[in-house]
């Protein structure tokens, strides 16, 4: 079972996102993904938490 996330503690929770070439696009240390500018398409998301990995596809469409 997963832990619930609004019990995690944000210093120990590590993201990366990559896009469908797999180039960074964002990263951060938070349970917050915040993302500015991102390009329409399938990216994936790697979260670190207590040494797992975890990976999700993320798709984005923009209007």
């Amino acid at each position: 079972p997963s832990p619930d996330l609004d019990n995690v503690d944000d210093s120990k929770l590590e993201w990366t996102l990559y896009d469908v070439q797999g180039r960074t696009v964002s990263s951060g240390v938070s349970s917050h993904v915040n993302l500015i500018d991102c390009n329409s398409g399938v990216h994936m998301i790697r979260v670190s938490h207590l040494g797992r990995i975890h990976h999700l596809n993320l798709l984005v469409r923009r209007p």
